[in-house]
């Protein structure tokens, strides 16, 4: 909770450094997908890319259609160019979610932890778009 909190405030620093001790926690837990997903998301928000993506790939074969991970890990993908990644995973996130879009995740009822998450989304929804 306390790297979804940093998040949440805009810490992704601090965010990351507490994902990494509740990764380490959680070692042998079944649920540990739980905080394999937020861990991903603290690595998109640091610009750790290939390392948001290898966790959020884990995190979606263990749950698939995690909304969360999903926005996050198609941002990693499309700033590491990976556009085809990007699209599929931004098509499948629609398929879900139609209001994944540039306008409506600006919005402050979308489900985005921090401003730095909407500024990062938008940022590669751009570049899949272009």
């Amino acid at each position: 909770l306390s790297a979804m909190f940093a998040n949440y405030t805009n810490r992704p620093k601090t965010a990351y450094d507490y994902s990494i001790k509740a990764m380490a926690q959680s070692q042998f837990s079944p649920n540990r997908f739980y905080f394999e997903g937020p861990h991903s998301i603290c690595c998109t928000l640091t610009n750790r890319h290939e390392e948001a993506i290898s966790i959020g790939s884990q995190v979606l074969s263990k749950k698939p259609g995690l909304l969360a991970a999903m926005r996050h890990l198609a941002a990693s993908q499309a700033i590491l160019g990976r556009l085809d990644d990007a699209r599929f995973t931004i098509h499948s996130i629609r398929k879900k979610d139609a209001q994944f879009v540039r306008s409506d995740i600006r919005s402050d009822n979308y489900p985005l932890p921090s401003a730095m998450s909407v500024e990062m989304i938008d940022y590669a929804l751009s570049i899949v778009e272009a």
